[in-house]
């Protein structure tokens, strides 16, 4: 009898934990009953730390974005025919190197994923290197045009000058914030940015002596999800 109560218990208990904690699968939450998984009640889609989507709607900001890169490879941008940054070789690649006595400009495109957070802002930056230690300030122009799927493309807005001062040191990967803020009401997943960045060495304002390189650039997005729900929406 005791043997029986004993078991009659145990069977109760796993009963009860089977079907009243959450474990997560993927990006979801669910109860699993004996197998059977089921959505835990108000489950949903989260990014970050899942303990706060349990069985409830949202009671925090904290976890519900994080951030990624939209990366931009510049040594595949589109060069012009005038004004074209030249080609250098650099330790075993090969960069563009923009002039310190001349415009230069790439031209470049990148689409937002599907895991982006609709409607949020997201920032640019590039991704410089420095041939050498000299010491000096370059001036950076950058411009877009960015639409939604099925929208037009408004013409493009211009980012005032940015000024950045070199940090002396050879061969340093410095990333510049060119624009912080781009704003992104109204904008949708696979929406499409349309870009093009210069440095202006004949400006009064560009006194770094030497060309600089160009190794990558990038967007930075808030993600909500791994994905969007449905193949064009979220």
């Amino acid at each position: 009898m005791r043997k029986s109560l004993i078991l009659l218990v145990c069977v109760a208990l796993i009963f009860y934990t089977s079907c009243s904690s959450c474990t997560t699968i993927g990006n979801k939450a669910y109860v699993n009953c004996y197998g059977n998984l089921t959505p835990c009640a108000n489950s949903t889609y989260y990014v970050g730390n899942p303990t706060h989507y349990f069985n409830s709607t949202y009671t925090s900001n904290l976890y519900t974005y994080a951030w990624d890169d939209v990366s931009i490879a510049m040594a595949n941008a589109k060069t012009p025919a005038a004004n074209a940054p030249v080609w250098r070789d650099y330790l075993q690649s090969q960069v563009p190197a923009f002039s310190p006595t001349q415009v230069n400009v790439l031209y470049f495109t990148a689409q937002l994923p599907h895991s982006y957070k609709e409607g949020s802002n997201i920032e640019f930056h590039i991704h410089v290197a420095y041939p050498d230690n000299s010491a000096g300030n370059s001036t950076w122009y950058f411009s877009y045009s960015w639409a939604n799927i099925d929208g037009n493309f408004p013409v493009a807005s211009s980012v005032t000058k940015r000024f950045v001062a070199s940090p002396v040191v050879a061969n340093k990967h410095q990333r510049v914030s060119v624009i912080s803020s781009i704003d992104g009401t109204g904008k949708t997943v696979s929406s499409v940015l349309l870009c093009s960045i210069q440095r202006l060495g004949n400006d009064s304002d560009d006194n770094y002596p030497s060309e600089i390189y160009l190794v990558s650039g990038d967007f930075h997005i808030q993600k909500d999800t791994i994905g969007s729900r449905t193949e064009n929406a979220k």
